[in-house]
């Protein structure tokens, strides 16, 4: 069969099939809870390749206790045993996705929408801006929140288009805009990723917080992270905890829908933790998820000083919710405001936006997590300028710390997105130092704006993953989106073979890899980035039953019809996550 390479065929038992003397191996003595059989399991237990290609496996305490035959797989079974024919369909690895921000997408379940409002300028959209608030400070009770989400673009004063971003952090609507028109309401007004605030609402989070967050400029009430907003969506806007837990399951539920069955992603809500952590102990996660601690940009108690308490925590927690390191979030912005080596017109440069340069805040706390023995994860670098940074952090921290260049390297930081980033000449650096690169695809739909804005030439830059994979950089899969098309995370994953943008248009073919490559990306070798290589990743002997039944084999369907295919089941410690209640198995 195309692209399988031999087809790999064993039965392995936790114990040796040759009866010890005390009596017949455990395996035999404890029957399977589960056996699948009639399939073509992936195993993705190697690295070369081939693929290893099973008919069966068998599951007890959540785990495989075997993997072979179903012939083999089917003398184990008891009378209790579930045998669940798959009728030859393909099972995979259960997704590990490591970058995605749950609490974000969850609260669109409970969060009523952000008003809204349209123009051709951003002069148009402000005088709209302002009215709206005005009308909504009128009608609505005392205290209550206005909450307004301006378009993503529109023309600026040159009357060429001008990103809300950029608008947003060059003064669009300041606090003083905002407090003419709503003095007695906390009003937040969102512009993609960057937010405005007005006084009352600046009270509000002192209240909260303690104080202000040093990337909200009192001054004028703008805010240049997003992090902040999505903060006080969760602890103010929302904040009733039995809502958010409902909410946070049903996010979860949905991409174990999409074969997603461990979930990478950052928190620094005051409440994020201490919900998942009672999902947590009420066995109420569908999915696992990976934590990278973000303490430290939603308020200011403490910041840099805060890693210094944590010491040698890196994977505490449960086999649902651990930590994996800690993360400023983004170290620079997302398009247009991402910070670049690369020459560009002047307009185009004004743009950029670095975070991480040598004094800057997140720079402090940066090298505080490094300086404290804590790994960098969970981390948006959309420019070469900004990994340049990080890596300088990197490298000063583990230095500080007397680290050998394996111990470095044992420490497993990562940078996320692999937007603009890294140029070649940086891969020498991310191998020497151990680094993980989390790329997302959906990175390459910024394709054509680099080519406008710094040149045809600069793509090459855009998710170079071959390039990095043959340098010998570990690169896995993320999504960082909440938006797949209806075709869930196969979408993402198949823009890794094909190098196609939302668009259909080939961006940079030479970075493309094959079906296997971009299926360990999202498995196997995701598991290293969260720091459970030993228990997911592959179905083999030992390891959780994390998995997910495909309606046809993943190695034979066309390249770009690999996102028609549907998932059936997914399952998380051998028990069925998906289809459920509120998100059945499709038709």
């Amino acid at each position: 069969m195309r692209g399988l390479g031999a087809l790999l065929v064993a039965a392995t038992v936790v114990s040796s099939c040759v009866a010890a003397p005390s009596g017949p191996p455990d395996a035999v003595v404890s029957y399977p809870d589960t056996i699948l059989h009639n399939a073509r399991i992936l195993t993705l237990d190697r690295d070369d390749d081939r693929a290893t290609v099973a008919e069966a496996l068998a599951i007890r305490d959540g785990r495989i206790v075997a993997v072979g035959t179903s012939a083999a797989m089917l003398r184990l079974a008891g009378p209790r045993t579930e045998r669940r024919d798959l009728g030859e369909r393909t099972v995979i690895p259960g997704i590990i996705d490591t970058h995605a921000h749950l609490t974000e997408y969850g609260l669109e379940y409970v969060k009523a929408p952000a008003e809204r409002v349209e123009g051709r300028s951003w002069a148009d959209i402000k005088t709209a801006a302002l009215a709206r608030i005005a009308e909504l400070e009128r009608g609505r009770a005392p205290g209550t929140w206005i909450d307004l989400a301006l378009p993503s673009t529109a023309a600026g004063a040159d009357g060429q288009p001008l990103d809300v971003k950029v608008a947003i952090v060059r003064g669009l609507l300041t606090k003083a805009d905002l407090d003419q028109v709503a003095p007695t309401h906390p009003v937040l007004v969102e512009g993609g990723t960057r937010s405005a605030f007005n006084t009352r609402a600046l009270d509000v989070m002192r209240q909260v917080y303690g104080g202000l967050d040093e990337e909200i400029r009192p001054e004028d009430g703008v805010a240049e992270s997003v992090e902040i907003r999505r903060a006080i969506q969760v602890d103010i806007l929302v904040g009733d905890e039995a809502q958010l837990s409902a909410a946070f399951k049903k996010e979860m539920e949905e991409w174990a829908g999409y074969g997603v069955t461990t979930m990478s992603t950052a928190l620094s809500a005051l409440k994020d933790l201490g919900i998942l952590r009672a999902m947590d102990r009420r066995g109420d996660a569908p999915i696992r998820l990976a934590d990278s601690h973000a303490q430290g940009i939603t308020s200011s108690s403490g910041g840099p000083d805060f890693y210094r308490h944590f010491g040698d925590s890196l994977g505490l927690g449960s086999d649902h919710l651990w930590l994996i390191g800690a993360s400023v979030v983004s170290g620079d912005g997302s398009y247009p405001q991402q910070a670049t080596t690369l020459s560009a017109p002047a307009s185009v440069k004004s743009r950029e936006l670095s975070r991480l340069a040598p004094g800057a805040y997140r720079r402090r706390v940066v090298d505080s997590i490094v300086a404290n023995g804590l790994r960098v994860s969970g981390l948006h670098i959309a420019g070469d300028k900004t990994l340049d940074d990080l890596m300088d952090a990197i490298e000063a921290g583990s230095k500080a710390r007397g680290l050998t260049a394996e111990q470095v390297r044992s420490m497993r930081h990562a940078a996320d997105h692999c937007a603009m980033n890294p140029r070649p000449e940086q891969f020498e650096r991310i191998k020497r130092l151990g680094m993980f690169m989390s790329c997302s695809t959906k990175y390459m739909d910024i394709a054509p704006l680099i080519a406008a804005d710094y040149g045809p030439a600069a793509v090459r830059y855009n998710v170079p993953v071959k390039s990095m994979l043959d340098a010998g950089i570990r690169v896995v899969y993320e999504s960082d989106i909440d938006d797949f098309d209806r075709n869930g995370a196969l979408y993402l994953i198949e823009r890794l073979v094909t190098r196609a943008d939302r668009n259909g248009k080939v961006w940079s073919p030479q970075e493309a890899v094959d079906r296997l490559v971009a299926l360990r990306m999202a498995t196997r070798w995701a598991a290293e980035y969260v720091l459970r290589e030993g228990d997911l990743g592959s179905l083999e002997v030992g390891k959780w039953a994390d998995l997910a039944v495909l309606d046809r084999d993943y190695m034979t369907v066309p390249p770009n019809q690999i996102h028609t295919l549907k998932i059936l089941e997914t399952r998380v410690a051998g028990k069925v996550v998906f289809p459920n209640a509120s998100f059945p198995a499709p038709r």
